[in-house]
């Protein structure tokens, strides 16, 4: 989603259920999406329960602001950002990585266990990390959620990387 991309552009190490969870409180409507008004109630709010004086809130946006900026700057002098949303690309760059043993994939992942769910927001992360994108490339969660679907893994918003995996090297992009 571009809520993730965002957060990911501010801080590239940040928490993917976080940001999955931030976001499904923003999503008041349950629909999968969260308007600019839905954005703006919500951070709003986090500023109201912050115990602090008007002016170190305005400080705290504005050094987000700043932050998202020099980010967006960065990857703008280096190309630009570069959203896959190709559901054919990302199962391609998926088959090129995948193609050894389960194990290879799960040590890959950082997963030590096969049996292990994760979010979408999770994989989505460990797979950015695992293909080695260019600077200022990402995955579209659509895309990737789309390519799970295509794959015959359903719509859940977690699943088992065995699953994962298995679907990978079984599919016909191979």
């Amino acid at each position: 989603s571009e809520y993730a991309l965002s957060c990911f552009m501010v801080d590239n190490d940040a928490d993917p259920e976080i940001i999955e969870e931030d976001f499904d409180r923003m999503d008041t409507r349950g629909i999968g999406k969260a308007s600019w008004a839905d954005f703006l109630n919500f951070h709003g709010q986090l500023l109201d329960a912050v115990p602090r004086p008007i002016e170190e809130k305005v400080h705290i946006v504005r050094s987000k602001i700043a932050a998202l900026s020099e980010n967006l700057q960065r990857a703008s002098d280096s190309g630009g950002v570069h959203l896959i949303t190709c559901v054919e690309e990302l199962l391609e760059l998926l088959s090129s990585r995948f193609s050894g043993p389960e194990d290879e994939a799960l040590r890959a992942l950082n997963l030590e266990d096969s049996d292990s769910k994760v979010s979408m927001l999770q994989l989505l992360k460990c797979l950015e990390r695992l293909l080695d994108l260019p600077t200022g490339a990402r995955i579209d969660l659509r895309c990737l959620r789309t390519a799970c679907y295509e794959m015959g893994l359903g719509q859940a918003s977690s699943m088992n990387i065995h699953d994962f995996v298995a679907a990978v090297n079984r599919h016909e992009y191979r």
